[in-house]
């Protein structure tokens, strides 16, 4: 289990949500999602803290929101490609978006956002437009 210092449990606690709070205003139940997840059909949880709470970044509905659960690895893929992405590269960034890794290099959770970080290239989470403040997150060592 990893191990966090006070100042990451305060950004964690300020910036991420419990399946709770995200399902609040949902037809799925927490229990449902976190199921879900542990299926493989939505991502798991960015952070796990010390107490076994689960935390999740506050867009992650935005790909299942846009897609719907039964298309969601197709409608990632459609934007993982458009934003440049390959398709050699798709599985390996479709297995880091399953298992929570993009909420944790990403201020948003779609693949334009991973892929602006591997890149470089300041495009809006939806790929519509620029956004106004460009952030370079380097996803790669």
């Amino acid at each position: 289990m990893a191990t966090f210092s006070a100042s990451d449990l305060t950004y964690i606690l300020g910036q991420y949500r419990t399946m709770s709070e995200l399902c609040a205003d949902r037809e799925w139940s927490a229990a449902q999602v976190e199921e879900l997840a542990e299926a493989g059909r939505l991502p798991a949880a960015t952070y796990v803290l010390p107490s076994g709470e689960r935390r999740y970044p506050p867009d992650y509905f935005a790909l299942v929101d846009a897609f719907g659960l039964d298309a969601l690895e197709a409608g990632f893929r459609e934007r993982f490609l458009a934003a440049g992405g390959s398709a050699a590269d798709f599985g390996e960034y479709w297995t880091d978006y399953l298992g929570g890794g993009f909420g944790v290099r990403l201020r948003s959770v779609v693949p334009v956002s991973m892929e602006r970080g591997v890149r470089h290239v300041d495009l809006d989470p939806l790929g519509v437009g620029p956004l106004p403040r460009p952030e370079a997150i380097a996803l790669r060592a």
